[in-house]
């Protein structure tokens, strides 16, 4: 690969790695994107345009037909795409009778002899010019914006790194991942799947701004992969289930990892299954019962530091509320003095869990990041994932992100009998546990939790263009109001009241 300017130039050696391009430039590009196909009669134009399409619908046996003489074809995949093809089309009058200008509208397209469509052709176009070197081997130059060039480079770096560690022949899939920059794939070679992790430091990601960099500074969100792999080696070493590190190259933010499966503790319709919830409970109970480190070194010379769970960390999360969520519910930011009220309710309730004594918090304890391994016994049958994040701070917290997992419904019968077995664990590992600071702690930490999410969700969507995550802020209302409930929440039930009309 060579990347010189505004261009990337390939030697594709076979059809297959034409099919490879293929699948790594439906990775890297936009949902919605435009590619235009130039070369000459036999380059591999219909081959590429086949195997995208194959690999945006995520169907290998789709049929894909050149449309030579249909001039288009169509696929509802996640998002419609177009394929045209404008060699027997006359003049581009007739652009506009194919609907092209109304496919570039709605979903992506690719376009097979393009000179016609040049003025339709925007700097965001992917121009892909395939040339006969001879009857097997092809030469791919791509050319785009700055942004789109950035992430096919960075697509093509992922396949580089899993044919030095793996194989070269795989087949790579979107996985799905969370609300963070981290970025998943599913790669399988012969049946067998492994996962890819590509998070780069924030510093190598572009579109990252300096606002967006603080935040998460202090919030002490991990920069990179070394803090997974020191907090995953530190947990296995401890006795728990986490993924097996295969491959990770840290400078470059890529991880090869092992794929523990997709079945969680809730059942198909998304509905928590309690035995599963409790038994995380209890591998949360023993997960506290110990102390923890406070720098820990990796057979890999990693030295990571965990960082402390402080109230600056707490504060600026909480300040996702007052930020984000109450301007979108009011249509009105908070007064001066509804902000000077929530940051000293705040402050005085961030001051009484500091006190608490600090514990490895996983930071993301809930479903989404516990995985049932159904073959498995004792602490093995529950595998962790996505724990870059942890740091230490007051044991409620995880407790809090379990029974009010923000993406899971938990009713208060199950919630009480997550708190119950996790109350009776740690008993059982100490005489002198507190159930009441313990009690008190997870009450005003399910209510931090809670006004964090609330904001963070809402700056998902409107920040970020991830709408999907305001259909939890129903839930999050109701867990924030069964929080209030305890006494220790007086001042801020009534803040919530006042600002929120949250009762």
């Amino acid at each position: 690969m060579a990347l010189a300017g505004d261009e990337i130039a390939l030697r594709l050696k076979t059809e297959a790695e034409t099919g490879r391009l293929a699948a790594d430039l439906s990775i890297a590009l936009p949902r919605s994107v435009v590619i235009a196909l130039w070369g000459e009669l036999g380059a591999g134009k219909s081959a590429l345009a086949r195997a995208f399409i194959r690999h945006r619908c995520d169907d290998r046996g789709l049929e894909v037909p050149s449309p030579t003489f249909t001039l288009s074809a169509m696929y509802e995949c996640a998002e419609p795409i177009a394929h045209f093809d404008l060699y027997r089309l006359a003049s581009a009058d007739e652009l506009e009778e194919i609907g092209i200008g109304e496919a570039m509208e709605t979903g992506s397209v690719l376009i097979e002899w393009p000179e016609l469509a040049e003025p339709l052709l925007t700097g965001e176009c992917v121009h892909v010019r395939l040339d006969i070197v001879d009857q097997q081997e092809r030469t791919a130059t791509i050319r785009s914006s700055a942004a789109n060039l950035a992430a096919i480079s960075h697509a093509l770096e992922v396949r580089r790194f899993v044919e030095r560690h793996w194989a070269e022949d795989f087949e790579r899939r979107p996985f799905a991942g969370d609300a963070s920059t981290r970025r998943y794939e599913r790669v399988t070679v012969a049946g067998e799947s492994r996962l890819l992790m590509d998070m780069p430091a924030p510093d190598q990601q572009s579109g990252i701004s300096e606002q967006v960099k603080s935040y998460r500074g202090t919030a002490q969100l991990a920069d990179g992969v070394e803090a997974f792999l020191a907090i995953g080696e530190l947990l296995a070493k401890r006795g728990f289930r986490v993924p097996e590190i295969f491959a990770a190259e840290p400078d470059a933010g890529l991880v090869l990892l092992e794929h523990l499966g997709e079945d969680g503790i809730i059942d198909p319709r998304g509905r928590p299954l309690p035995g599963r919830y409790v038994a995380a409970a209890a591998l949360l109970g023993d997960l506290h019962a110990s102390p923890w480190p406070r720098e820990t070194r990796t057979d890999r010379g990693i030295v990571h530091k965990l960082p402390t769970y402080d109230a600056a960390a707490m504060m600026i999360e909480v300040g996702l509320l007052t930020e984000w969520y109450v301007s979108d519910l009011t249509g009105r930011p908070c007064t001066p003095s509804q902000q000077d009220r929530f940051t000293d309710i705040w402050r005085e309730l961030i001051s009484l869990v500091q006190q608490s004594p600090r514990t490895l918090v996983l930071r993301d304890f809930h479903s989404p990041n516990i995985l049932w391994q159904a073959m498995a016994d004792g602490r093995d049958r529950l595998g962790l994932i996505d724990f870059q994040d942890a740091l230490l701070g007051p044991a409620a917290y995880d407790l809090a992100s379990l029974g009010q997992d923000a993406r899971v419904t938990v009713g208060v019968r199950l919630e009480a009998k997550i708190i119950e077995t996790y109350v009776d664990k740690r008993r059982d590992a100490d005489d002198g546990f507190d159930e009441a600071a313990l009690r008190r702690d997870y009450a005003i930490l399910a209510a931090q939790r809670a006004t964090k999410i609330l904001g963070g969700f809402v700056r998902l969507h409107l920040r970020d263009g991830k709408p999907e995550y305001r259909r939890h802020l129903r839930r999050m209302r109701t867990y924030l109001s069964r929080s209030l409930e305890h006494p220790v929440l007086d001042r801020y039930r009534q803040w919530c009241a006042d600002v929120i009309k949250l009762q």
